[in-house]
């Protein structure tokens, strides 16, 4: 189940990431797609921010799993991937708006 999680979200997260480049080189330039993409990293950085204060209070850093079956380092890639997927699902909500 695990493996079958990380590749989602892997496949997510590159999908993501994909659809911010591409939004970064064809419409980034101008003033919309700056105002669009400062919305967007904002959103992004508050996931990774949020992300790393819930590891840091609420495990124990000492021993290494979380869940049974996540260590510490599965769930930062977690909190990574999922920052990349809030960019792209963001990106898309405002740019609709915008």
């Amino acid at each position: 189940m695990k493996d079958a999680v990380m590749i989602v979200l892997s496949v997510l997260f590159g999908a993501s990431i994909l659809y911010v480049m591409w939004f970064q080189v064809r419409e980034g330039r101008d003033e919309r797609g700056q105002f669009i993409l400062r919305r967007t990293y904002g959103i992004a950085y508050g996931v990774i921010v949020l992300g790393v204060i819930a590891l840091i209070t609420l495990c124990n850093w000492a021993t290494p799993e979380i869940y049974p079956g996540y260590t510490l380092r599965d769930a930062l890639y977690l909190v990574l991937c999922l920052s990349g997927i809030a960019a792209g699902v963001s990106l898309i909500a405002v740019k609709a708006k915008y």
